[in-house]
């Protein structure tokens, strides 16, 4: 759903020609019904002198830690893929009209969905993929401190809390952008959201109930 093009295996293939292993996960939109929160990996090789030594070492971890996939693991990779297309259109549809909704909110600076014009990564995302996920952050406006989002997560309703993705419920955690070039040390705070599969009405109604208890105006 997401990719233009396979962008995945084609970096995966040529790490693979440069001897490099590769590890991928699978999406946990493919199997992912929140009960479980665990994933499969994939790995590839480059068999050729030095490399097959290696790789005979490589071999022997999941035996030896005991992260191979089960049969119950790929029974739920099959069961998630057919309904994978109904989920994300409905899912993406859902995150459009909550952040429609967002953008129309004081308390609310910035919104980071790469749908969104206003997005700094607006073009490269248009270019790469066809369709969006139920992922994004909210930044809340100056003067709104930690104690207020903290605040706003526990006072939703239909929103758990949690920091994971792919399912039908609908989540919501404080956050803090990690370690990067960006220093993000001045901004926030920031709340990030995955939506799920409820009605659309019924997540807005509980975000602008919450955002109303901690308004400043």
């Amino acid at each position: 759903h997401a990719f233009a093009g396979n962008v995945p295996q084609a970096l995966s293939a040529c790490a693979v020609q440069a001897g490099l292993y590769v590890k991928k996960t699978c999406s946990n939109f493919i199997w992912k019904y929140t009960e479980w929160s665990v994933s499969f990996t994939q790995e590839n090789k480059k068999k050729d002198g030095e490399h097959e030594k290696e790789w005979k070492n490589f071999d022997k971890l999941p035996e030896a830690l005991g992260f191979t996939t089960s049969p119950d693991d790929c029974y739920l990779v099959l069961r998630g893929m057919r309904t994978l297309a109904v989920r994300m259109n409905q899912i993406e549809k859902n995150t459009d009209e909550v952040v429609a909704y967002l953008q129309t909110r004081p308390e609310i600076k910035t919104i980071f969905y790469p749908k969104l014009p206003t997005h700094p990564n607006h073009d490269i995302f248009m270019r790469d993929y066809k369709g969006a996920s139920g992922m994004l952050t909210i930044e809340f406006a100056d003067g709104y401190t930690k104690e207020d989002a903290v605040k706003f997560t526990d006072a939703l309703k239909y929103f758990a809390c949690g920091a994971s993705w792919g399912g039908y419920e609908s989540l919501a955690t404080v956050t803090v952008p990690p370690r990067t070039a960006t220093d993000w040390s001045k901004r926030g705070p920031f709340v990030r959201f995955h939506i799920g599969l409820e009605d659309a009405q019924d997540l807005i109604e509980d975000l602008g109930q919450a955002l109303d208890k901690i308004s400043h105006e």
